[in-house]
């Protein structure tokens, strides 16, 4: 697999109790443990997708689907809002650390260089400078703001 530079929000370890995997049929319990997993990493690093390594998915597949753990050490990487990466604790995650010095002067390049191309639109707009466009959105706002108060206002009446 190639690796990707990817900036790590968040990275925690875990100890997984698998045991309620064993509450129903013997020939579901490792798949019902992986569900368990992912629900687990889900509600603790408030992600919506949840990523499975291979390594770890091995580990809970090598007794077969009606033996799993009763519980697993993992590690837990937050990448990005809604995505975790899960692995064993000893293995590394399918792609690279973005360094912060990295980060941040690939964040201050694109900041100046739309900065310009803001001010660039405003002006070029009918002859209309930045300051006169500011000053028009902040009076749409106060419209909608003093709307909602009369509206408000009317609903209570």
């Amino acid at each position: 697999m190639t690796e990707v530079k990817v900036e790590i929000q968040r990275e925690m370890l875990y100890t997984v109790p698998l045991k309620y995997a064993w509450y129903g049929p013997h020939n579901d319990r490792t798949r019902k443990a992986v569900d368990i997993l992912k629900r687990f990493i889900m509600r603790h690093m408030k992600v919506k997708e949840v990523k499975i390594t291979q390594e770890l998915n091995e580990k809970l597949w090598e007794r077969g689907m009606k033996n799993p753990p009763r519980r697993i050490r993992v590690r837990a990487a937050k990448v990005g809002e809604d995505l975790a990466w899960v692995t064993l604790p000893e293995h590394k995650f399918p792609f690279e650390r973005v360094k912060k010095e990295e980060k941040e002067e690939a964040a201050e390049k694109p900041e100046e260089k739309k900065a310009e191309g803001e001010e660039k639109k405003a002006i070029e707009d009918e002859g209309k400078t930045v300051v006169e466009t500011k000053e028009k959105e902040s009076k749409v706002k106060e419209k909608k703001r003093v709307g909602k108060k009369k509206l408000r206002k009317a609903q209570r009446k």
